[in-house]
């Protein structure tokens, strides 16, 4: 498995290579991810998703899967299963503790863990 700083090194490469230069940068709060954007020679701008390990500790605390695990908690997503839209936490597992009707998320303590910030890492 490539791991986190190997992959980073490896897209820094790849940009190298293309002649593309960093145009700009964000990270959305709660997140284990940072996006570069690029332009290269050719005006054409490249996002690129940059992983750090960012671990929620109510999802990730006790995860038996954690070690194998490089994207870390990457912020909430929204998915539509049998006409009812749950709130996933993680995109490895497929538990209920991280696949939650919207409605109880809301109402959650991993939400009010989201709001506080609370992380391992």
């Amino acid at each position: 498995m490539v791991q986190p700083f190997e992959s980073q090194w490896i897209i820094k490469k790849i940009i190298t290579k293309l002649g593309a230069y960093e145009i700009g940068k964000y990270q959305k709060a709660g997140s284990s991810n940072v996006i570069n954007q690029y332009i290269t020679p050719k005006d054409k701008v490249l996002s690129v998703k940059l992983a750090f390990p960012y671990y929620l500790e109510g999802i990730c605390k006790n995860c038996l899967i954690q070690d194998k695990c490089y994207e870390g908690f990457y912020g909430i997503r929204v998915e539509r299963l049998m006409n009812n839209y749950y709130v996933r936490l993680c995109i490895y597992k497929q538990t209920s503790d991280v696949l939650i009707l919207w409605q109880d998320f809301i109402q959650s303590p991993i939400s009010t863990e989201i709001k506080k910030g609370s992380v391992i890492i």
